[in-house]
């Protein structure tokens, strides 16, 4: 897009990436460019339409609410959060699995 690089927005872009990755076990959308239809609800505005097609092949609840939220704005293409807003995020600091909730959970995936 022939933007200024601006090292913090784009890591924490890149972190929302590699979050939701991590969370639902394939990437977000192909490519961050305008004609990805997964890109463009995600970074343009119609959020509910991604995570709409994202839930397609997912129990309910797999997304809480809060990872939802988080994500978005990681992922956002004007005003995204800021690390300070990340850290103070509620899907940060909310409950945090046992161990053996965790092994529970990769076992059904």
């Amino acid at each position: 897009m022939r933007k200024a690089y601006k090292g913090e927005s784009i890591d924490i872009f890149a972190a929302g990436v590699i979050l939701f990755v991590m969370v639902a076990q394939h990437p977000p959308f192909s490519m961050a460019v305008a004609k990805d239809p997964f890109y463009k609800f995600i970074g343009g505005g119609r959020p509910d339409l991604f995570w709409k097609k994202m839930m397609s092949n997912k129990r309910a609840g797999f997304f809480s609410d809060d990872f939802k939220n988080l994500v978005q704005r990681m992922l956002a293409y004007k005003e995204r959060i800021t690390m300070d807003e990340i850290l103070n995020h509620p899907w940060m600091n909310g409950p945090v699995p046992s161990k053996m909730n965790l092994i529970d959970e990769f076992k059904t995936r």
